[in-house]
């Protein structure tokens, strides 16, 4: 098996009993006593709080988990999501909604590093800011508000990095109870943090937060909540995507939740997806829940027609990355496609949508090839603004400089490389006789799974295929015969051309996780690689 950073008896306690009281003392984050204590002040002068978070699933939650500890304490929160048809992060018009809304306090999420500009315009009008993020501050210059909380700043000993937005904000919403508390503000009890893990488990695991440390202690604790009981918006969602199943995974958040969540902000208004989320109303949340699986379906159809578009024209004469952009193209699905195109290419993908006046907006994918948000950095005097972590940025650049940036970011992408993409990883070879319920039990005590740990694979050898058909319009589900009997896999936009014939004999990477809809053995396999025996 592959060494999980296992090394002591201690270690492996730690990794498959993560515990809460092992969290890092808060007071080694820097900022985040200074940001509780002026949101307790807010809190206790009855203050007018704005919220703004990102329009992807950790901006989400993160808002959600604020508004929602907010409300405990008595708030109101004036809640804005932001919209990719602004833009990428906090801008001018935010601050100047929460001033018309007599907000004397801000809470920027998953935004605000390199929101200079705005953040000035707020300090300004004499409006307090907290920003809250996890993006690599691209400068030595903090931003100008009045509490800057991210672990990448200098100066910050808290030792997890890792954190992504919403595992921040309940770091936030936990100081803000402590000092709370100090000045007996609560009647009874003060608030059990506990409740708003679920919102640090969805934006974790959908950020693709690394899930160890702080991250694997917090989504561990957030999905046993999920599982004891959900709320009513995530509830309905829940029953849509995963079927009713019982049991809750991080890979269900991965592939069916987080999806739709993200496809009200790709395809129209990330508001969606947050009032879902903080809704208490069952009739509410089944017409949200409709709205988000219909977007989702628009969001397939139109992430298919840029694909094709970005891989038959409007690509660059580059050799190093994969650089395409095209007219109009749907901001929110741009993310999307490079990823695609970066399995495709082989290369990290920058993908670019221009409008008519002829700003282009992009999305670049590294796919642990290139940092590519150190690769943006080095061209930003060639941007209007950018932003990101190392396999996953953002940018914007007028069309007159779209040719000479992909040719410098081609240049530079050498410079700016890590070690080369991995060849699959197998943790080890199994019989097909040792397939059953016990092994998938054995493998759910080091769940998570996700990213910094991965869910394990193995070659699996001597099965048969017995069937074959496409499923949901691009991907394959394969009936498989073998010692232990019939058994299922699922291969994830795999062609049929690309599989063996039905009667061959394989071999096959794959991962084992547990399904109630393929009996006897209720085991399903998630195929990362077939091939016919010769």
């Amino acid at each position: 098996m592959i060494n999980r950073g296992i090394t002591t008896p201690d270690d492996a306690r730690d990794f498959l009993n993560p515990r809460l009281n092992d969290l890092p003392q808060p007071r080694l984050m820097k900022g985040l006593d200074e940001a509780g204590a002026r949101v307790c002040r807010a809190v206790m002068n009855g203050e007018k709080i704005g919220i703004v978070g990102d329009y992807d699933v950790d901006g989400i939650t993160s808002a959600a988990l604020m508004a929602v500890f907010l409300r405990k304490a008595g708030i109101e929160p004036l809640v804005r999501i932001s919209r990719r048809d602004s833009g990428y992060g906090l801008g001018i018009e935010d601050i100047d909604e929460f001033r018309d809304a007599d907000c004397s306090l801000i809470l920027a999420l998953d935004m605000g590093t390199h929101d200079h500009e705005a953040l000035s315009h707020a300090k300004e009008l004499g409006i307090d800011t907290i920003v809250v993020d996890h993006h690599i501050p691209g400068t030595d210059t903090p931003p100008e508000c009045m509490v800057f909380v991210n672990p990448h700043q200098h100066g910050c000993e808290f030792p997890d990095k890792d954190l992504v937005a919403v595992g921040l904000s309940f770091y936030l919403a936990a100081s803000a109870r402590r000092h709370l508390d100090d000045t007996g503000f609560w009647k009874g009890e003060s608030p059990d943090m506990r409740e708003l893990l679920d919102f640090v488990a969805l934006g974790t695991v959908a950020d693709m937060g690394r899930l160890k440390g702080v991250n694997r202690i917090m989504v561990t604790s957030g999905l046993a909540r999920m599982e004891a009981g959900m709320r009513t918006g995530l509830k309905h969602l829940w029953n849509s995507a995963c079927r009713g199943r019982r049991s809750v995974s991080s890979i269900d958040i991965s592939y069916r939740i987080a999806p739709r969540l993200n496809a009200a902000g790709r395809i129209e208004d990330a508001r969606l997806a947050y009032d879902l989320l903080v809704s208490d109303e069952d009739e509410e949340a089944v017409k949200l829940t409709r709205e988000l699986e219909s977007l989702t379906n628009r969001r397939k159809m139109i992430e298919k027609q840029v694909l094709e578009e970005a891989l038959s024209r409007n690509r660059f004469d580059t050799s190093n990355i994969c650089f395409a952009a095209g007219a109009d193209w749907n901001r929110g699905v741009i993310g999307i496609v490079a990823a695609r195109l970066s399995d495709i290419t082989s290369l990290p993908a920058f993908v670019l949508s221009i409008d008519d006046e002829g700003i282009c907006v992009g999305s670049a994918r590294g796919a642990d090839r290139i940092d590519v948000f150190g690769l943006i950095d080095s061209c930003s005097d060639m941007l209007e603004r950018y932003g990101g972590h190392m396999n996953a940025a953002g940018l914007t650049v007028e069309k007159d400089s779209l040719e000479d940036l992909a040719r410098r970011l081609d240049e530079s992408a050498p410079g700016f490389a890590v070690s080369g993409k991995a060849a699959l990883e197998l943790d080890a070879c199994l019989p097909p006789e040792v397939l059953h319920a016990g092994l998938v039990k054995d493998l759910e005590r080091i769940a998570p799974f996700g990213a910094g740990n991965p869910e394990p694979a193995f070659l699996l050898s001597g099965l048969r295929i017995e069937g074959r058909k496409v499923v949901a319009s691009e991907h394959l589900q394969i009936s498989l015969s073998g010692p232990m009997g019939r058994i299922r896999a699922f291969a994830p936009r795999m062609k049929m051309d690309d599989a063996p014939p039905e009667g061959s004999e394989i071999d096959m990477a794959a991962s084992i996780s547990h399904s109630d809809y393929s009996p006897p053995l209720n085991i399903e396999l998630l195929v990362r690689d077939i091939r016919e025996r010769t």
